[in-house]
């Protein structure tokens, strides 16, 4: 990027810095969310390509709860009797993307990796996440009001679920095909897109997820450790039901805040990495998030101001409106953002 406009930005810093704001933000800057493509494009080949290395690795590590049939696990003091916390399943992603891809590697450790069998399934699968036992780990894009997850199997089939009546109105996953009315065809990603490698107590996947204009603007990534079925569903050799670990949020993000929530309402800190979805408001869009706390306010002006100033450059926090250089005109826009909260 290129620094413009210097006696414009030192007018303008001088102006607002004569406002009272708040104080100097003293946070790090944000230079560890830089995961545009500056450093080549990945390999889709199961492989972790040094570009992924360059980013920031995410790492995951869920306790599911576990809901016994004919056990009433409600009252607090048999949480701990009836609810097992240790899975052994472990995870770990890298993400990247340029203008056209989002770009995902992840690998699960994780002894018995789950399977989706749909033959099995009694109901439709309107809730895949609901419908489906997966042991392991599986991603989640979503746009709007719609997730679509993708799973990794067993057996190394990796494929995306979708709703039939979106697939014409949302083309940022154009290479996922939706549930047909009979349940009985399911799509894969198109081979050039995706790779599952499977190991005995572990398995890999990469993927590609093509964005649009439109795309770019709503998709998110999430990650859930998912251990479900229902009463219904006689899947695998589970003898009982189960439900979910959840991901849950915090302030400023959609996705992305990692600790488990069983169903009585009790949260604990996994120690995760809470980032994701920062990377993702800079997919097509700039939320003016430029020193990276998940608010946009005055200490995100001063950052710009500073970073102007000091001539750094922290792609991509500081270019707000994405035009590929950072000068007065993203002091501009992102004074925008602020007006409009």
């Amino acid at each position: 990027m290129k620094i413009k406009y210097p006696l414009a930005c030192a007018a303008l810093l001088a102006s607002i810095l004569s406002c009272p704001i708040a104080a100097e933000d003293t946070t790090p800057i944000a230079e560890e969310i830089h995961n545009r493509i500056a450093y080549g494009t990945p390999t889709i080949d199961g492989y972790l390509d040094s570009a992924y290395m360059q980013s920031e690795r995410i790492d995951y590590k869920l306790q599911p709860s576990y809901l016994f049939p004919d056990k009433d696990i409600s009252p607090e003091e048999n949480v701990k009797k009836y609810f097992s916390w240790d899975t052994g399943i472990e995870a770990y992603t890298y993400m990247l993307w340029d203008d056209e891809n989002l770009y995902v590697y992840t690998s699960v450790k994780d002894s018995s990796s789950g399977i989706v069998d749909f033959d099995k399934v009694t109901l439709d699968p309107m809730i895949p996440e609901i419908y489906t036992y997966q042991d392991g780990v599986y991603s989640t894009f979503s746009f709007g009001d719609t997730t679509y997850p993708v799973f990794a199997e067993r057996g190394g089939r990796f494929f995306g679920l979708t709703a039939d009546d979106y697939i014409e109105k949302i083309s940022g996953l154009s290479s996922l095909d939706g549930f047909p009315a009979d349940n009985e065809k399911i799509i894969g990603l198109n081979r050039d897109c995706f790779v599952t490698i499977n190991s005995d107590n572990s398995y890999v996947t990469e993927f590609k997820i093509p964005l649009t204009s439109r795309g770019a603007e709503y998709v998110y990534m999430g990650a859930q450790m998912q251990q479900s079925t229902v009463i219904f569903n006689y899947i695998d050799t589970v003898p009982y039901g189960m439900w979910r670990g959840y991901v849950g949020t915090e302030p400023g993000f959609i996705y992305g805040a990692w600790y488990g929530e069983i169903i009585y309402g009790k949260k604990y800190d996994e120690n995760t990495i809470s980032k994701i979805n920062r990377y993702m408001n800079f997919v097509g869009s700039s939320k003016g998030d430029v020193n990276g706390d998940s608010y946009t306010d005055s200490r995100d002006l001063v950052r710009l101001m500073k970073n102007i100033a000091e001539n750094i450059v922290t792609e991509p926090t500081s270019d707000v409106n994405l035009d590929g250089e950072v000068d007065a005109r993203d002091l501009v826009a992102l004074m925008r953002i602020i007006a409009r909260g």
